[in-house]
């Protein structure tokens, strides 16, 4: 709460003109999104069959069986959503890294009936989460974390292929720290037990 309020402070105190330049210059950014998947929208058949050089194939799938598998048993673990392959099979520039988007991803990968599926997978997670931890349950500050937490680990910018460890990677971190906290506020090691459930 203290954070949000020094929010409204600072955007109070600051040039409603300087605010909106930067409102508007970060809109302009998001919607450039567009550009760079149209890039792949025009292309991605004609350079499908180069996406195996570049180990781009399929990446959804590995992505998602792969990734439970950590570096240190599997030492050379392929990386299959590779921004930088990406950025220079599709737009002929390894030194930056283009934003691809969960849709572009799964045109990539299974064509056009792909997207709405795929979609439909990631809106079903998300919904299935929000039921679990939000909707119809007592107000918990812990369930609400983790829900957050979930909820913003999905990007909109990256790879379908890597929502799904992120997701994992998130909500394991995400429960290990509040169990972590719950048991300090416990055990009276944290000031307040004000945050404790």
């Amino acid at each position: 709460m203290e954070n949000i309020g020094r929010t409204f402070d600072q955007i109070g105190k600051s040039d409603s003109g300087v605010s909106l330049q930067f409102g508007l210059d970060r809109l302009t950014e998001r919607l450039d999104i567009l550009t760079t998947l149209s890039v792949v929208v025009s292309n991605y058949e004609q350079l499908a069959p180069y996406e195996e050089a570049y180990d781009l194939d399929n990446n959804i799938w590995k992505d998602m069986t792969i990734f439970l598998v950590p570096r240190i048993i599997w030492k050379d673990k392929p990386s299959a959503s590779d921004a930088r392959k990406y950025s220079d099979l599709y737009f002929n520039q390894s030194d930056n890294s283009f934003a691809i988007t969960p849709i572009g991803d799964l045109l990539r990968n299974f064509g056009i009936v792909g997207i709405p599926i795929g979609m439909f997978v990631i809106g079903l997670f998300l919904r299935i989460f929000y039921r679990a931890l939000v909707e119809g349950q007592p107000p918990n500050i812990w369930r609400s974390t983790l829900y957050f937490m979930l909820l913003t680990s999905v990007s909109y910018e990256a790879f379908y292929g890597t929502i799904l460890p992120s997701f994992v990677k998130v909500g394991f971190v995400a429960v290990v720290g509040i169990l972590l906290v719950n048991l300090l506020a416990k055990i009276n090691i944290l000031p307040s037990r004000r945050f404790a459930n």
